[in-house]
């Protein structure tokens, strides 16, 4: 089982660093998060993926580990996201009790590993043609269309 991860990066409280080199606070992380919330999510989800296929997670460490990434999340948000993973078949769940309280474990399913390995393959195409910098050409546009 996984232990909880501090929210600041690298168990540190430093500020992060930004694409730029330039640092931004966690705060700014946050704001940008909820800002940009439906483009993200993706991202949220491809990191329950990666996490759900290496072992069982439960929802308030992936709250802790997204935290450690930048990403404030909320239970109320969370849940319902693992919860609907679950329904289309990416996670399975198992209910194992500790003293008084249930904790629900999750695991990537063969659907959500074969998932994962596409969305990996998709990931590095993005990451090539989004993540670096273009050379910007004559007439001023970056790239082709």
């Amino acid at each position: 089982m996984r232990s909880a991860i501090p929210a600041s990066p690298k168990g540190s409280n430093s500020p992060a660093k930004g694409r730029s080199g330039g640092s931004y606070s966690m705060a700014h992380q946050n704001a940008s998060f909820l800002e940009y919330q439906d483009l993200l999510v993706g991202f949220v989800r491809m990191h329950i993926l990666h996490h759900a296929a290496e072992g069982e997670i439960y929802g308030q460490w992936m709250i802790d580990e997204l935290a450690h990434h930048g990403y404030k999340m909320s239970a109320g948000t969370l849940y319902p996201m693992l919860h609907g993973m679950e329904e289309r078949g990416y996670l399975k769940s198992r209910e194992k009790r500790s003293g008084r309280t249930y904790r629900r474990f999750y695991r990537a399913t063969p659907l959500g590993r074969k998932a994962l390995a596409l969305v990996r393959m998709r990931l590095a195409e993005l990451f090539e043609e989004v993540g670096k910098k273009k050379k910007k050409h004559l007439n001023g546009a970056a790239g082709g269309a």
